[in-house]
């Protein structure tokens, strides 16, 4: 039985161990966006490129209950590696990849800028009241975010993500207020050793720790935190 009282020591630990696999990070992105980003995403760009905004939104705030995440305030570090993994295959999408191969380096290092200096919008499918399945859940995930499974050694998400779930710099991503269908087929795809970027290497340890029903509390946990209101801009 967990003992959601006791904070382990080793969460400390795993956040220090993550942090020293930033000593090469890569180099902040210059704001604000140029209006060659700002194209690629809503209207799309020669080569066949579609528009991002057909998918992510003209406000990148995504499709929540489809499970397309928002990218409005993500930094854009954080973008670009995505894309670039994406166009190189190391992290896999039927969808994603052909499109960002379509992309120049160029034009993915814009449209990275552009979302992340958009304003984080407020969510416009979220629920007016939450039932008390949902409520249960939320409660659930509390605790494994701030806690972790210290019967198995997982470290508390919140080592990385941060206590309020909107990231640490260019480090880990802003989770807080993402879609719960995309945070919960995220965590499967790693407990399923799905291909993703090199830092997939540690969240796939984490998520071997978590059932299904973990999964949906920590999705439900995430997905009902306030999201940052301001854009963290290119430079975070």
């Amino acid at each position: 039985m967990r003992n959601p009282g006791k904070r382990p020591s080793f969460v400390v630990l795993g956040a220090a161990g993550m942090m020293s696999l930033m000593s090469n990070p890569r180099p902040a992105l210059a704001n604000p966006a140029s209006p060659g980003g700002q194209k690629v995403a809503v209207t799309g760009a020669e080569r066949g490129v579609p528009s991002c905004s057909a998918c992510h939104g003209a406000t990148g705030a995504g499709q929540l209950a489809a499970g397309i995440p928002r990218l409005a305030g993500l930094s854009a570090p954080y973008i670009l590696a995505q894309l670039e993994h994406f166009r190189h295959g190391t992290r896999e999408s039927a969808l994603m990849t052909p499109y960002a191969k379509k992309l120049t380096p160029a034009q993915m290092r814009e449209v990275a800028k552009y979302y992340a200096s958009l304003p984080v919008p407020p969510p416009t499918d979220a629920k007016p009241t939450v039932d008390q399945q949902r409520q249960r859940q939320i409660v659930t995930g509390r605790n494994l975010a701030e806690n972790g499974i210290w019967q198995s050694a997982m470290p508390a998400c919140a080592a990385c993500h941060g206590e309020t779930g909107l990231g640490v710099g260019t480090f880990s991503p802003d989770i807080a207020g993402q879609s719960a269908a995309y945070i919960a087929d995220q965590l499967n795809e790693w407990k399923s050793n799905g291909r993703r970027d090199p830092m997939g290497v540690f969240m796939r340890a984490e998520a071997q720790h978590l059932s299904k029903s973990d999964i949906k509390a920590l999705a439900a946990y995430y997905a009902s935190l306030p999201s940052s209101p301001p854009a963290k801009g290119a430079t975070k």
